[in-house]
């Protein structure tokens, strides 16, 4: 009998992430209202750049979660396939900073100094793919011991000691340290057993598996954040879209709902927990995505007051993300249900036809899209009058219109593979009450926020706003929608539990 409860590990998720995003929330504010514009900028193409080579340690992160939840312990061949790739992604990386930090204006020691985030970023990779296979809620436990140890670690290192960018990636690398012994911990029982040799062989020998839909992630934020920048030359248009894309990361949560989906369907168990758990994902991710288009601009005023231009951004990049949530859960199902790698005589060709293969390829399609279109548009509007938020503007609208389209084209296969209706009529009861009750909160904002007030003041203020709304959002649905009431009283359930 499996050990993995959906819903009870979706509640868990959520609320370890949630918690997280927060800690997470108050390190981000600490920075930006330290650092100059620039100087966040800069932070953000070494994150960017970092995408670029951590990527690789999907070659062996891929196959453990598989085998895992198959019930094959294979944690200490996955860690030493880990060390081995740390090797080779930090030469990769330092090679790139080597050329970035001529063509860009951040400074190589920030960039040198962040080599050391490459293998403290892997190892927490592999270990989350560990615990995802059979506990998946051990990766919020490991998120969260991230987000809180950063806040401390920015008031060390950014206040006290002033150490700029510097001091950001010190207090990142520690965190990431202490987001390791915790997910070590919680992995301990799936570490047993010896390091097999053929099995790490195995992986490698297949790593063009993992390694494909990567292209996607290559071709993501990190090449488009170095085409901007090199494009337009403008550290402080990625200060805007960084601070932006923080804003709008709350919606990427509600797929904490579904962390369950992928590690149970490998096991090979019914589907019938499918569609009741996408509808509660469209519940808390519906919520969520009201929160940022209606409260986005206060939220970027916490961050720091220059960066309300970029308003605009967070209400289109908000429906983007929205939909990019959607298509990774797609994703997810599509290659949870597939089978050929338990056959140990597929080839190759088994492989190219299999849904590990051909479910990325629309992806790496769209992704490709995306970036061939903010090249050719950043170079058409440097001829033209064009301020940074246009700029931006531009590269927001490419991203919502790309991602519905995959999104629709994956909704397309899901129906192929899984008898699965999308319960229509609450998904628009949850639309419906979101834009009434978060509508009429963001002009309650403008009349009862005082952005001359203090910082304090005002966070605590939005935070009443916000609790106001989640309590509204969940009441008014407990009344009118069954999928909520379920959702509402299994989180009731559990509570009790825990309080005996």
């Amino acid at each position: 009998m499996s050990g993995i409860r959906v819903t009870y590990t979706g509640l868990i998720s959520l609320s370890g992430g949630i918690a997280a995003v927060m800690a997470s929330s108050i390190f981000t504010v600490l920075i930006t209202r330290k650092l100059l514009p620039e100087e966040y900028g800069a932070w953000g193409v070494i994150s960017g750049v970092i995408i670029y080579v951590v990527f690789i340690g999907t070659i062996t992160s891929f196959w453990t979660t598989r085998e895992i939840s198959r019930g094959r312990y294979v944690g200490k061949t996955q860690m030493m396939g880990t060390s081995l790739l740390s090797v080779v992604a930090v030469i990769a990386y330092l090679f790139i900073a080597y050329f970035l930090g001529y063509l860009t204006e951040v400074k190589i020691e920030y960039l040198l100094l962040a080599s050391f985030l490459i293998p403290t970023s892997l190892f927490v990779g592999a270990l989350q793919a560990i615990n995802l296979g059979k506990r998946p809620q051990a990766i919020s436990y490991g998120n969260l011991a991230f987000g809180i140890s950063q806040i401390p670690n920015a008031l060390i290192f950014v206040y006290l000691f002033d150490m700029s960018v510097t001091g950001i990636i010190l207090s990142v690398i520690i965190s990431q340290i202490i987001s390791i012994i915790v997910l070590l911990i919680l992995a301990k029982p799936y570490l047993r057993g010896a390091f097999q040799y053929n099995i790490l062989k195995k992986w490698f020998k297949l790593s063009w598996i993992p390694l494909y839909p990567s292209v996607a992630t290559f071709l993501d934020s990190g090449l488009q954040i170095t085409i901007f920048t090199i494009i337009t030359g403008s550290l402080l248009g990625i200060a805007y879209w960084s601070a932006s894309i923080m804003v709008v990361s709350m919606i990427s949560l509600s797929s904490l709902m579904s962390t369950a989906i992928y590690p149970k369907l490998l096991e090979g168990n019914n589907r019938s927990f499918v569609q009741s758990n996408l509808t509660h994902l469209f519940f808390v991710g519906i919520l969520l995505t009201a929160i940022a288009i209606s409260l986005g601009q206060s939220a970027l005023f916490i961050l720091n007051p220059i960066y309300v231009d970029a308003y605009y951004l967070v209400i289109i990049l908000s429906i983007g993300s929205f939909f990019v949530v959607m298509r990774n859960i797609f994703k997810q199902m599509l290659t949870a249900i597939e089978t050929v790698d338990l056959n140990e005589k597929s080839t190759k060709k088994d492989y190219l036809k299999s849904k590990l293969f051909t479910v990325h390829t629309a992806q790496n399609i769209a992704t490709a899209i995306i970036v061939i279109s903010l090249v050719i548009g950043l170079i058409v509007l440097t001829e033209t009058n064009t301020t940074v938020i246009n700029y931006l503007e531009y590269w927001a609208f490419v991203v919502p219109i790309v991602e519905i389209s995959l999104a629709s084209y994956l909704y397309v296969r899901i129906k192929q593979n899984f008898d699965l209706k999308f319960e229509t009529f609450s998904i628009l009861k949850y639309s419906l009450v979101s834009a009434g009750i978060f509508g009429s909160l963001h002009y309650v904002t403008e009349i009862v926020l005082n952005y001359q007030s203090s910082i304090f003041d005002f966070v605590a203020i939005l935070l009443v706003i916000i609790s106001t709304g989640i309590i509204a959002y969940l009441f008014i649905n407990y009344l009118i929608d069954y999928r909520s009431r379920e959702l509402i009283n299994s989180i009731i359930t559990e509570l009790k539990n825990k309080s005996k």
